[in-house]
């Protein structure tokens, strides 16, 4: 789970859905807290992404605490998305640290014939 879609599809959902206005420090306020959350539901399977999002609807308030069931219809493609997202960062992220590492060698795709 990554805090950035959650608190992206948490802004789209405020903009689009209601007439409150997002400014920079709520941004930042909703950006911090996604982070805080994804450190908590770290351990949590597929629901993480969704129970993130329902917490960053009801702490916000301002009348507009159920938001997150806008996305309840859509919530397995989110999380789907979310862990090919994942996968493909970590992914990405080990052969980056063995190549900078020097763990990591060229080979030739003979040797794999």
């Amino acid at each position: 789970m990554s805090p950035e879609k959650n608190a992206a599809a948490f802004i789209v959902i405020i903009k689009s859905y209601s007439s409150l206005g997002v400014t920079l420090t709520d941004v930042v306020f909703i950006g911090l807290r996604a982070v805080l959350i994804s450190f908590l539901l770290a351990r949590q399977s597929g629901d993480a992404a969704y129970t993130a999002l329902a917490v960053l609807c009801t702490g916000y308030g301002r009348g507009y605490e159920a938001g997150y069931l806008i996305l309840k219809p859509i919530a397995f493609y989110l999380i789907a998305i979310g862990a090919f997202l994942d996968v493909m960062i970590n992914c990405f992220a080990g052969f980056a640290i063995a190549r900078i590492s020097g763990f990591q060698e060229e080979r030739e795709i003979r040797h794999f014939i």
